[in-house]
């Protein structure tokens, strides 16, 4: 499997019809410029498909502020850690303009992913 790139999502190797059925029952969402999708020790419970607008995940930075750490637009995938690993959200993502999501639940990956050899759990 090739190196992964800096802010590259787990979910985006995943062969197209896969990724499509995937968020084909994915429930919309909308947000308004300068609007959290969440912050940092938010818990996960799912991540989002961006379909359009622009997105920023940041970090809080020693000096108070904030440090950016990707710009997210059209077709990235953000918060896919929370569905692999369970555990609090590691940044915010905050609206830099307008945008369109659509939002896939922890329980709805688990369904989704149940059926396909190379998905499962063999622990």
């Amino acid at each position: 499997m090739p190196a992964q790139r800096p802010n590259q999502s787990l979910l985006l190797e995943l062969q197209d019809n896969l990724s499509a059925d995937l968020f084909a029952s994915a429930a919309p969402l909308r947000l308004a410029a300068d609007e959290a999708l969440f912050l940092a020790g938010d818990s996960g419970d799912g991540c989002y498909l961006v379909q359009e607008g622009l997105l920023k995940e940041v970090i809080a930075s020693h000096s108070g502020g904030e440090r950016i750490l990707a710009f997210l637009g059209r077709g990235a995938i953000v918060g896919e850690m929370s569905i692999i690993d369970g555990r609090p959200r590691s940044a915010s993502v905050v609206a830099v303009r307008q945008a369109a999501l659509k939002f896939l639940s922890r329980a709805a990956f688990e369904e989704f992913t149940k059926d396909i050899p190379t998905c499962t759990n063999t622990s």
